[in-house]
């Protein structure tokens, strides 16, 4: 009896693991086509993961590698190695999807054609030794885990699980698979999620794994299998790709058979897990006990307990030879670890803002490690900030472990909202004059913008809502503008920009009365605060750009005026004055006598004009009497000292104070008066009897008579005298004679007269 328990307790495995074979290589193959759903991607990698963590922990000197394939049309075929060939829990847990989900056909990748994925594989001769999926060197087990929900297949588009006559480089049928077991002598698992009951998909996938599976249904025949046709076989239809512990247990199952003997837990067990038990017993048996601490027992060699508390169980095993006659008994306690339960908090955030994450894992944790889902990670910290690059929605992995290396795995999203890059010109402008500042405000997604929020302050008390609002400063200064953009989910971002407003000029002129065909001067007066006006432009004929030009309307009638003035800050103002063309008034006179003589200067103007109210006479000599602005000065008594001519001017104004002038000359004659008759009768009847010359202004004074024979029949050199008809005391007979006067003039001018006189009865 001795004996046999010293030999029992020797031959127990406990608390050590070892394989039969040496290792094993376990290839997951992943479908990444556009009909896996995030979700149901999300469900595949955590079962994935839970079968890995179970498996290195469980079954030391074991590899696991993942790959992932799709298909862009029937001809075009592509796989990932997401993660190589790892003992490392954490490493084999480290990735996430290689291929975006959706697109449409022929665009992105969208479909799942194993067979054309599996050609590619072995064309580029990954399985080989050396090379990036080595199955060969070691001499290790392959197990093959295929996570699919392709169709049958055949020859059209686009979902496939066997190459059914399809024009592809890729073996008919089952000939990519056969070959692979053949070749490396692999083992199949195939868990298919069909769409409701395709059974034709559900039989290919039957065809295709290896024996000890689950599924009943009729399976397809795969004659060429060189792991033998029909039977029980390695297949699992699922409604999802999350799968129960029973599940894992059942993977994990398959992989020992023939693979690896049982590991007696030691503190490896975590709450949740299958203890495996196994037993190398020296001596026949026909009957082993197991008792599990826990009110739970089993009778098979090697069995698996899954415990329902974690806690320390003691484990005993009894084992009895063949006739009974001999019978040992071993007890050892079995800690199972506390479930470690992962999960975090996170927050929303705007692009640009550290989104913080906290830990909220339950149980006693050793080790974490985060993936932020964009190509980064932190280790041993357990709440901790990231910074994201881009905008989106984003799934982020916590993997806890305790001591015991028992490990959880989550994964959330966390959105990160955009930002968006607000930014605008905007040039200095001028007083009172609209800006309008340009918004060149950008996000990750254009389309947000046409859901934005905008709020401008222009610095002076000033705002707008506006995408694009225009502006106006009524006071001169500096200021600053700015720019806030909100989008619908509260991420804002402000700009700002300084701006100038210039001072405006105020543009004003002074004309007076523009008259009729005379000059009229624009005088500039025209202002501006600070600086100075460069530049002015009048909409008067020939453009004149001078402060104050001069010009002279040719026709009347109302004409606006317009001055527009710039400054050397390029702001304008302009002004208009509707100038009015007064007409002139039309002066006139005229004067008598017309001959005017030294002797005699008084001269009578009488004034002609019309349309005046006011007048100006101008006669050309000095003195208080030289000028009058009576309407018309009839006694106007010039210089009598000389003969002269003078320049007499009537200026008149009318009630616009429009002024028009007319000159005449006016003559001063050095002279004298001069009168003789034609006729007298000297006949005694009292009446006209004497011939008398008149004369005035003379110093000398000489007449002759003569008869028609031109004999003289009078002459005297008094003016005073006269002619009585007679010649020598006798009357002179009715006839014509004629008289021949000579003068001279006080100026020393003399002149001769001749003319005829007649005596009639």
């Amino acid at each position: 009896m001795k004996k046999l328990l010293f030999s029992f307790m020797f031959s127990l495995v406990l608390g050590v693991g070892f394989s039969q074979c040496g290792c094993t290589k376990l290839v997951f193959i992943i479908d990444n086509s556009g009909s896996v759903s995030t979700t149901e991607f999300t469900d595949m990698k955590r079962s994935i993961d839970t079968i890995s963590a179970q498996l290195l922990r469980q079954y030391p000197g074991s590899e696991i590698t993942v790959l992932q394939y799709a298909s862009q049309n029937a001809t075009n075929h592509t796989y990932a190695i997401s993660v190589p060939f790892t003992t490392n829990t954490t490493t084999a847990q480290t990735w996430s999807r290689a291929y975006a989900t959706g697109g449409t056909v022929n665009s992105g990748y969208f479909q799942d054609h194993l067979p054309g994925s599996l050609e590619k594989m072995r064309r580029d001769s990954i399985w080989y030794a050396g090379k990036s999926v080595d199955l060969i060197t070691g001499a290790c087990n392959t197990r093959v885990f295929l996570f699919t929900d392709a169709a049958y297949g055949g020859t059209g588009c686009c979902s496939h699980l066997i190459n059914n006559g399809l024009a592809t480089l890729a073996l008919p049928n089952y000939g990519e698979y056969n070959l692979h077991k053949s070749t490396f002598l692999s083992e199949w698992t195939v868990y298919h999620v069909t769409f409701g009951t395709n059974t034709t998909a559900q039989q290919a996938g039957a065809a295709i794994s290896s024996k000890g599976g689950s599924y009943a249904g009729t399976r397809a025949l795969n004659p060429g299998d060189p792991q033998g046709a029909g039977g029980p076989r390695k297949y699992y239809s699922f409604a999802g790709f999350q799968l129960s512990q029973q599940n894992v247990d059942t993977a994990l199952a398959n992989i020992n058979a023939g693979s690896f003997s049982a590991q007696f837990p030691n503190d490896t067990i975590c709450l949740g897990d299958s203890a495996r038990f196994s037993s190398n017993v020296t001596f026949p048996t026909s009957y082993v006990s197991w008792n599990f601490g826990d009110g739970n027992s089993d009778t098979v060699i090697s069995p698996s307990h899954l415990y329902a508390a974690a806690g320390i169980y003691q484990v005993t095993f009894i084992v009895w030879s063949d006739d009974s006659t001999c019978k040992d008994t071993l007890t050892q306690p079995v800690v199972v670890n506390p479930t470690l339960v992962a999960d975090f908090l996170s927050d929303t955030v705007c692009l640009s803002s550290a989104t913080t994450f906290t830990n909220t894992t339950t149980g006693s944790i050793s080790s974490l490690s985060w993936d932020f889902g964009d190509g980064s990670g932190s280790t041993f910290i357990p709440d901790t900030t990231h910074v994201y690059a881009l905008p989106g929605t984003i799934p982020v992995t916590l993997i806890v472990k305790s001591s015991s290396v028992c490990s959880d795995t989550i994964t959330k999203n966390v959105v990160i909202n955009d930002l968006p890059n607000t930014q605008f010109s905007i040039s200095n402008q001028c007083q009172f004059v609209n800006t309008s500042p340009v918004n060149i405000t950008t996000t990750s997604i254009p389309a947000s913008l046409a859901t934005m929020d905008w709020a401008w302050d222009f610095g002076d008390g000033g705002v707008s809502l506006l995408q694009n609002p225009t502006y106006a400063f009524n006071t001169v200064g500096s200021y600053t503008v700015q720019l806030i953009a909100t989008t619908d989910k509260m991420c804002a971002d402000t700009f700002s920009l300084p701006i100038v407003i210039n001072p405006k000029p105020v543009a004003s002129y002074d004309a007076g009365v523009a008259c009729l065909t005379q000059a009229t001067t624009f005088a500039d007066l025209s202002t501006v605060s600070s600086g100075v006006i460069t530049n002015w432009a009048w909409n008067i004929p020939g453009f004149p750009t001078v402060p104050s030009p001069v010009y002279t309307f040719p026709t009347g009638g109302a004409f606006p005026i317009t001055l527009t003035v710039t400054t050397d800050s390029a702001c304008t103002d302009d002004t208009t004055i509707n100038i009015v063309v007064r007409p002139l008034p039309i002066p006139d006179f005229n004067f008598s006598p017309l001959e005017i003589f030294v002797f005699d200067t008084k001269v009578c103007f009488a004034n002609n004009t019309t349309g005046a109210l006011g007048y100006l006479w101008d006669f050309d000599f000095a003195g208080p009497t030289g000028t009058s602005i009576l309407t018309s000065p009839c006694t106007v008594t010039f210089p009598s000292d000389s003969e002269r001519k003078y320049n007499v001017k009537l200026l008149a104004i009318n009630q616009y104070g429009c002024k028009d002038s007319i000159n005449k000359e006016v003559s001063i004659l050095d002279g004298f008066i001069l009168y003789a008759p034609n006729t007298f009768t000297p006949n005694g009847d009292g009446n006209n009897e004497l011939f008398k010359v008149f004369v005035e202004g003379i110093v000398e004074y000489e007449i002759f008579i003569f008869d028609r024979w031109g004999e003289e029949i009078f002459h005297s050199t008094d003016p005073t005298d006269s002619w009585d008809g007679k010649y020598n005391g006798l009357m002179s007979q009715t006839d014509a004679y004629v008289y021949r006067i000579i003068v001279k003039s006080k100026n020393n001018v003399t002149k001769e007269f001749i003319g005829q006189i007649k005596i009639t009865k």
